[in-house]
């Protein structure tokens, strides 16, 4: 793909990843069912989201490997708003929690970052109250993810 650039150019690719990104976005928070949190019309998840969803993994898989997107192709401005990452810390609106399971690359990864951090910080405050004030134990944190050993040299070698 990369050196044919057949069916499209790299410059293609880049612009395809930006409006898919963007446009999968705007419809995950705004199709956001308030009634249960990841509630999407099901005629719209699977005629349009999922497989925009399978492409622009692709995509975001390429541009790891070898970059041809511009560097603010993933995260998207309207994520990094205070109000979006407010709804994301309270967990109160549908659409941010959506978008943060189904296009985590949409948000930047400092406030995903931040966000884990606070869950954690909340968890160990729950545990500390439960435990009647004493100091708990360490935190269990399980992995599921198969390339997590892949992920840890990644990075280890940048």
């Amino acid at each position: 793909m990369y050196e044919q650039q057949e069916p499209f150019r790299l410059d293609e690719l880049a612009v395809m990843a930006k409006y898919l990104q963007q446009f999968m976005f705007k419809c995950l928070v705004a199709n956001a069912s308030v009634s249960a949190i990841g509630e999407v019309d099901k005629t719209l998840w699977s005629g349009l989201l999922n497989p925009m969803r399978a492409i622009l993994g692709i995509l975001h898989e390429r541009d790891e490997a070898r970059s041809f997107c511009p560097q603010n192709t993933w995260p998207i401005a309207a994520a990094s708003t205070s109000g979006f990452k407010g709804a994301l810390v309270k967990g109160t609106e549908p659409g941010p929690m959506l978008v943060l399971r189904v296009q985590p690359t949409a948000i930047p990864f400092a406030t995903r970052l931040q966000l884990l951090q606070k869950t954690f910080e909340d968890k160990r405050q729950a545990d500390f109250v439960a435990a009647g004030g004493e100091r708990p134990r360490g935190t269990i944190l399980k992995l599921h993810r198969l390339t997590i050993l892949d992920d840890a040299l990644k990075t280890f070698s940048r």
